[in-house]
């Protein structure tokens, strides 16, 4: 069960199936739109009140998905950057809980919520967190950071944006953000973008790459129906699967 930082809204994740792999796999391209549709599938709310997801501050998203990555491939993250220097490559690795660790959120002196719920104030300037459905909607336009400030804030101006973002920075804290190290070649300093809705629906993608093989090979081995075989936990498909090619390598005697 999880609670999200910013709304308090209680989760519960459930591990995908070979359907919901290839919902993943012949759906949008967006890495956004496919990280959303994850979550349709697999996160429900506790109190059992259907669920806007696309509603959901960007840093409850964010937290979600890292959750769920958790749950289907475990908590290391490892990744390999490219030293600018001297060109090697270098591993960066962390743990999903460690990294989660730093998003708190607070409530800033000055700040008290507004009448309009999800909105807050700063003495008469208003705002809210951004949301999935205003990354999505201002995806598209010449300037998406400035489309989507116009959405979040309310009679904006150079010295409001500086305190608004200060505020949020506090009450609806970035997840996705820069990881770094240090490259073990020429000791400089490496950092990268660590965009989490990327991340995770890339790996989400490459898990579903063996479900056609799978269905391929269950359904030739034991006579299922892809229905059946695409209901199955992935985790036990993939086992099954094994159990199969291990079966047609067996040596006859």
């Amino acid at each position: 069960m999880l609670s999200l930082p910013v709304s308090g809204i209680r989760v519960q994740l459930r591990p995908p199936t070979g359907g919901d792999e290839l919902a993943v796999a012949e759906g949008p391209r967006d890495a956004i739109a496919a990280a959303l549709g994850l979550i349709e599938l697999l996160a429900q709310r506790q109190d059992g009140e259907p669920a806007d997801w696309p509603a959901l501050p960007v840093t409850d998203f964010e937290c979600l998905l890292l959750h769920l990555r958790e749950m289907v491939f475990g908590g290391e993250i490892s990744a390999r950057i490219l030293c600018t220097d001297c060109r090697e490559r270098v591993e960066i690795s962390f743990r999903i809980t460690d990294y989660l660790a730093r998003v708190r959120t607070t409530m800033p002196p000055g700040v008290t919520p507004s009448s309009e719920p999800g909105w807050f104030q700063i003495e008469h300037q208003k705002f809210r967190a951004p949301r999935v459905a205003d990354v999505v909607a201002t995806q598209g336009a010449p300037r998406p950071g400035v489309a989507l400030r116009a959405l979040c804030v309310a009679g904006e101006g150079p010295a409001a944006n500086r305190r608004v973002e200060a505020a949020l920075a506090r009450i609806a804290p970035p997840v996705t953000g820069e990881v770094g190290g240090a490259c073990p070649g020429c000791g400089a300093k490496l950092s990268a973008l660590f965009d989490v809705a990327a991340f995770v629906v890339t790996e989400f993608r490459r898990l579903a790459d063996g479900v056609y093989a799978h269905v391929h090979l269950l359904a030739r081995e034991y006579g299922w129906a892809e229905a059946a075989i695409l209901a199955l936990p992935a985790a036990r498909r993939r086992h099954y699967a094994g159990l199969a090619r291990e079966s047609r390598a067996a040596p006859v005697y």
